[in-house]
């Protein structure tokens, strides 16, 4: 059974800082993605958040990206949950066919996410979709936060909790500036890229 008690994390991120790992495994024991699958009730309220979040987001990427999709044959959604942003993506482009990926534990109830992982891990995951989409016509999407230090925008203070929250639960994921960003695509053999 997980304990479920209310627990001050500054402790424990000041702790993980000097020792290493992160602030969640540190209150909790387990990493957050071992947490998630060892609670099924934790779990289920995650990937409501989650799908939640997605509703938000998916229907900016609708709007703004649309004509990015006009090209795509197939997409995989690499952390996709419950499925809920492929469904929305070919419910408005019928014409792709669309895979939802995830851990078994989270499809069985039905993620990678890159800011979820380091900036070498990020660059591991780009290559290989490198190696699998077609040279000419392929194309990697990415749906994350690109952080404007000092920037006074709407979602800036938003992207900043975002980070702190990577910080607390995944050893090395982050929240990225545009530079960090180019920097991971560059790695990962995508030299072209457009933030929409």
């Amino acid at each position: 059974m997980i304990d479920r008690a209310p627990i001050s994390t500054r402790n424990f991120l000041s702790q993980s800082v000097k020792e290493g790992g992160t602030a969640f495994q540190k209150a909790h024991g387990v990493e957050f993605w071992d947490f998630v699958s060892l609670d099924p009730e934790f779990q289920k309220n995650f990937c409501y958040s989650m799908e939640f979040t997605s509703r938000i987001s998916m229907k900016a990427m609708l709007t703004e990206y649309k004509d990015g999709f006009d090209s795509i044959g197939s997409l995989l959604d690499v952390g996709g949950g419950s499925g809920f942003a492929m469904a929305e993506v070919v419910k408005v482009h019928p014409h792709i066919k669309g895979t939802n990926f995830d851990l078994p534990h989270i499809v069985d109830t039905a993620p990678w996410i890159l800011h979820d992982w380091s900036d070498e891990d990020c660059i591991r995951i780009l290559r290989k979709c490198q190696k699998v989409i077609p040279k000419k016509t392929g194309k990697v999407l990415i749906l994350d936060v690109i952080l404007q230090p000092g920037g006074d925008g709407l979602f800036d203070e938003v992207g900043m909790i975002f980070d702190s929250l990577m910080l607390v639960q995944c050893s090395g994921g982050k929240e990225r500036s545009d530079i960090e960003w180019k920097r991971v695509l560059d790695g990962g053999g995508f030299l072209r890229y457009k933030i929409v």
